[in-house]
């Protein structure tokens, strides 16, 4: 099993990748919230007594043409398969690659939801999961959830992620398994 000791090596190791693969992604973030509570301006600090970190798990997909997923999503609901993606709205492609974005000096893995997306996730403070009471303050700290792209004309849009690969500790697809070491 390959191990990666920072972004650089792992984006190596895949940025020439072409085709399409199904994946398995864990990453380690640490989410971003308000330093104070939306309702009641207590301290995030107070309350969290730490930064928070998302712990997820999820299966994705990687190498897709975003244009070509929009379309066949169009024509699955009966609608004109016409659209056509604008550039990046920021970042460029790393090398030619199609899965990796170079924003300055961080690297991102491009990836995409199917429509039964779901993320197995554990949010933690200091190691250890947030309380009851925590996870109830939580929204008072977060801003809410962004809207689903209006752009693609679609019912059911396709849902495109970015992750920074700084945050991954392991990625599993096309036949090989990296892990952070």
């Amino acid at each position: 099993m390959p191990t990666f000791k920072n972004a650089k090596e792992l984006v190596d190791a895949i940025a020439t990748f072409q085709g399409y693969s199904f994946a398995h992604l864990k990453t380690e973030t640490e989410l971003k919230i308000n330093k104070k509570s939306r309702i009641d301006k207590t301290p995030a600090e107070t309350v969290f007594g730490g930064p928070i970190m998302n712990i997820a798990n999820r299966d994705v997909g990687i190498g897709y043409v975003y244009s070509v997923s929009v379309n066949n999503r169009l024509e699955k609901e009966d609608k004109e398969p016409d659209f056509i993606p604008q550039s990046l709205p920021w970042g460029q492609w790393y090398n030619g690659s199609k899965i990796i974005i170079q924003h300055g000096e961080k690297f991102y893995l491009r990836v995409t939801y199917n429509t039964t997306h779901k993320v197995d996730k554990t949010l933690t403070v200091n190691g250890k999961p947030l309380t009851e009471e925590q996870q109830k303050k939580l929204s008072e700290f977060t801003s809410p959830p962004s809207d689903k792209p209006s752009n693609q004309g679609l019912d059911n849009p396709v849902v495109v992620q970015t992750i920074c690969i700084d945050n991954i500790t392991s990625l599993k697809f096309n036949g090989d398994e990296w892990i952070k070491a």
